[in-house]
């Protein structure tokens, strides 16, 4: 293994920390302390949490993007996969964008649509890891002759 090899696994490794991370913290806040409130997290708790998550969010982003970016290019580079392959991570490329734009506008939404939003960050992130989980399938079987 060299330096590149410890590199993509360091990104790989980044990429899915970062998703467990960020998708973690809002099934948290769905499961767990939403239902603490009865559904309604007061404005000051909410406040706090927020605070408290920002940086993960924030960073969990950075690590997304540049991860993936270098991630992507690494796949792409092998020449190896085809056009299923290749609509598979543009679907998962634009279910991501929808997340996070969801997620940022749904942040500082009143309680009921946040709920909404986080519903539909957790189900977009779950379909995004089967994805990321196919697309690896179909690209090591892509390198068997």
């Amino acid at each position: 293994m060299d330096a590149t090899d410890l590199l993509l696994v360091g990104m790989r490794w980044l990429h899915a920390v970062a998703a467990v991370a960020w998708i973690g913290a809002v099934i948290f806040e769905l499961i767990a302390l939403g239902p603490a409130f009865n559904g309604a997290v007061p404005h000051e708790a909410q406040r706090r949490i927020d605070t408290a998550t920002r940086e993960i969010v924030q960073s969990s982003l950075v690590v997304f993007l540049l991860s993936g970016a270098i991630l992507t290019f690494e796949r792409l580079s092998y020449n190896v996969v085809g056009t299923g392959y290749v609509s598979l991570l543009g679907l998962k490329i634009v279910l991501a964008i929808a997340m996070f734009q969801i997620a940022f506008r749904s942040r500082r939404a009143d309680p009921e649509r946040r709920t909404a939003g986080s519903r539909w960050v957790v189900g977009l992130g779950i379909t995004i890891l089967f994805l990321a989980a196919l697309l690896k399938s179909i690209f090591e079987r892509s390198l068997v002759p």
